[in-house]
């Protein structure tokens, strides 16, 4: 019984990790098509090897736009409150070396993952969903201020700008909630509270 339920588990984290990757995808050209009018002439959706093909797509932009945000503008945002000493992990001690207390923090985050399997989901869970919030804004605010005269998300522009700059507030928001969990779950119980700030 274990043997089926492991290939559950493990078939639901792979479709959960295509949709991860593919969603983004999906939003993107969604969004560009209400920013672009004249792009979405290009797509077809007559056909089976025209969706395919369109998902193959939106596959790959969400996977590059995914991967883009994740170690690129996230690791800033990381590298900022790292620098600054927010409350969290990974935390500056002493002299910084953010590359070197990064891998601390990750080496120590698995080999707590036995101890507390379903914390470590939770917070792989917090930590996807703030990832996709801030995809969702950062699409929005880019498209938005791309977008042509008569599009859509011109006749609004205003009104989804804010909502777009409103998710990255909340993003940002849910991603110090999840460094301060991170801390609590790698460090249950420290010694003083300052070695969480």
């Amino acid at each position: 019984m274990s043997q089926i339920n492991d290939a559950i588990t493990s078939v639901r984290e792979s479709v959960s990790m295509v949709f991860r990757h593919i969603l983004p995808g999906i939003l993107i050209i969604i969004v560009s098509t209400l920013s672009k009018p004249s792009w979405s002439s290009q797509l077809r959706t007559d056909n089976t090897a025209s969706i395919i093909i369109l998902g193959s797509i939106a596959m790959v932009i969400g996977n590059a736009w995914y991967v883009f945000h994740r170690y690129f503008v996230l690791q800033v945002v990381d590298l900022v409150a790292y620098y600054f000493n927010f409350k969290g992990q990974p935390s500056r001690v002493g002299r910084s070396n953010y590359r070197s207390d990064l891998a601390k923090h990750v080496s120590k985050y698995f080999s707590s993952l036995p101890k507390s399997s379903a914390m470590g989901k939770h917070i792989r869970d917090r930590f996807s969903s703030f990832n996709f919030m801030y995809i969702v804004s950062e699409v929005l605010v880019f498209f938005t201020i791309i977008s042509d005269d008569a599009s859509f998300l011109r006749e609004y522009y205003s009104p989804i700008l804010i909502f777009g700059i409103l998710g990255l507030v909340s993003a940002t928001w849910q991603y110090s909630i999840v460094r301060v969990i991170d801390a609590e779950f790698v460090n249950p119980h420290p010694q003083n509270s300052d070695s969480l700030e």
